[in-house]
């Protein structure tokens, strides 16, 4: 394909790409009445704030102490209203957490320590220059690949392949050969290793003859507004006849709202052909 295949991607669910960052506790304001927080830059909020607002912010921010962010969340909820930058909504569930994490005791070190671990509000893949989130073309290019290895466990009828010939070497597995203790090779493997290994064994080798290193995918930036949420993402039994157990885990999460179109480009590449050549054995090699 000399030309790229120029696509637009439309979100129809929630979607939330990670980029390994979080919302800083000095770059969101809460507006409880919206329902939304307002993110901005840091250094932007600091030049809006008065001598004697500069001067207490300044203070918190060099305490060396963990009961400096209740005080920092205490502190910047005064400026709902007042700073400009993006809006970001958030569900009633956020708003009421938010609260109890900023009314807690600045004297019960631990319980401040607990609570922020379990307030971390993990950011979508965004560009830092807008703020505006994208879709990294490494995540699309994964996804299709993804894919694509399902089309083929498919196709070959792979069953329980993590249970059985999940641990041996691509080569046994040609030969039929099961070694016994299946499993406890599998977990001294790590489950990563077995995915690899499964990889191998669909794609018949590595990357050298991956069909996917043909394929070039662009970032694929966003076209027109674009709105994200805050929403907490549980976890669910994919068999809703078992029954649910109670638990508080949970992640905060900011994702991409159905609604939201990107565009960007796929390239394949013509893959090179292969040239035959002989060792010094005379056997002929690819």
């Amino acid at each position: 394909m000399e030309r790229p295949l120029k696509i637009r991607l439309h979100v129809i669910s929630p979607l939330h790409i990670g980029c390994g960052e979080v919302y800083e506790p000095t770059e969101f304001v809460l507006d409880e009445h919206k329902g939304k927080i307002t993110t901005f830059d840091p250094l932007d909020f600091v030049k809006m704030l008065s001598p004697d607002e500069r001067e207490r912010f300044s203070n918190i921010c060099g305490k060396d102490d963990i009961s400096a962010i209740i005080m920092l969340y205490k502190f910047m909820s005064s400026f709902a209203g007042r700073v400009r930058g993006r809006d970001v909504d958030v569900t009633p569930d956020f708003v009421k957490h938010f609260n109890e994490v900023k009314g807690l005791s600045t004297h019960n070190r631990k319980e401040i320590r607990n609570s922020i671990n379990k307030f971390e509000v993990r950011r979508t893949a965004y560009n830092p220059f807008t703020g505006l989130p994208y879709i990294p073309g490494s995540s699309l290019k994964g996804s299709m690949r993804t894919a694509y290895l399902n089309r083929l466990a498919r196709e070959r009828k792979v069953v329980r392949y993590w249970e059985t010939k999940g641990a041996l070497h691509p080569r046994d597995i040609e030969r039929g050969v099961l070694k016994k203790g299946g499993m406890a090779l599998y977990r001294s493997v790590s489950k990563a290793g077995v995915a690899s290994r499964f990889e191998l064994r669909l794609m018949d080798g590595a990357f050298d003859s991956d069909p996917f290193r043909m394929v070039k995918v662009s970032d694929f930036m966003p076209v027109g507004e674009v709105k994200t949420k805050i929403i907490y993402a549980v976890n669910r039994r994919k068999n809703p006849r078992r029954e649910e157990r109670p638990s508080n885990l949970h992640q905060i999460v900011e994702v991409i709202l159905p609604g939201a179109v990107f565009k960007g480009d796929v390239h394949i590449e013509k893959a090179p052909e292969l040239v035959e050549t002989k060792n010094k054995d005379g056997r002929i090699e690819k």
